[in-house]
């Protein structure tokens, strides 16, 4: 297996755990991008500090997660894409349960460059008030 899908496993086995957005941003690349997706959520684009910022928001609304699996993971060339599920635990205890494709592109150095995320729209729209508070 690739040293890329070991580092994106470990990366989400780290948030699933630890919820440490931060540990996790220190293989982002100073050029880092990020994209939550379809474009019909209206979520633009993010560089290293705005990602940050917003996930360190989301997670902070997180209790736990009760599942984390990713279901399948692909690499093509300096790409690695996969199905995430998760349900997740919200502070105040609504379960949230999505699903996600997502593809993360790696620069020569290791660092993540970009990331990809297509998400559950119904499922985020159903909590994104509680996550996004």
């Amino acid at each position: 297996m690739s040293s890329n899908i070991e580092k994106v496993k470990k990366t989400f086995e780290a948030m699933s755990k630890d919820l440490d957005v931060a540990a996790v941003s220190t293989h982002w690349a100073d050029d880092y991008k990020a994209q939550i997706l379809p474009e019909s959520l209206g979520l633009k684009e993010m560089n290293k500090e705005e990602h940050l910022a917003q996930a360190t928001k989301l997670v902070g609304n997180i209790k736990e997660y009760s599942k984390f699996e990713l279901v399948e993971i692909f690499e093509s060339g300096n790409k690695v894409t996969g199905h995430l599920r998760s349900n997740a635990i919200l502070k105040d205890g609504t379960e949230h349960k999505s699903d996600a494709i997502f593809i993360v592109t790696f620069n020569d150095e290791g660092k993540v460059v970009h990331f990809k995320q297509f998400i559950d729209s119904l499922a985020f729209s159903q909590v994104a008030a509680k996550l996004m508070a």
